[in-house]
């Protein structure tokens, strides 16, 4: 269980930090960003109190779910549905292939 625990820290700081370059970037919108940023912060959380504090880890187990499931979920399905946006149709300059 502790190896599970440890995966899952670093899967959040993955997140997070996917998420912070999301929030960034121009092209997905800023909110998918800043949920899956989210999502990662509650890994995190979650995983290091299953070390620090394994009694606890039970009361943050429903907020997980619905963490990762908005986060990750609402980007997997905008990008199936959207895909990512060309940064140049972003900024107002017309795309490469079009000049």
């Amino acid at each position: 269980a502790q190896g599970y625990a440890l995966g899952m820290v670093f899967f959040g700081a993955q997140c997070l930090l996917n998420g912070a370059l999301l929030a960034r970037s121009a092209r997905v919108p800023r909110p998918f960003g800043v949920l899956l940023g989210v999502g990662g912060a509650v890994y995190v959380v979650d995983a290091l109190l299953r070390f620090a504090a394994p009694a606890l880890a039970g009361y943050t187990a429903p907020v997980v779910a619905p963490a990762a499931a908005l986060g990750e979920g609402a980007l997997a399905l905008w990008l199936l549905a959207r895909g990512v946006r060309d940064v140049h149709d972003v900024r107002g300059a017309a795309p490469r292939s079009a000049r």
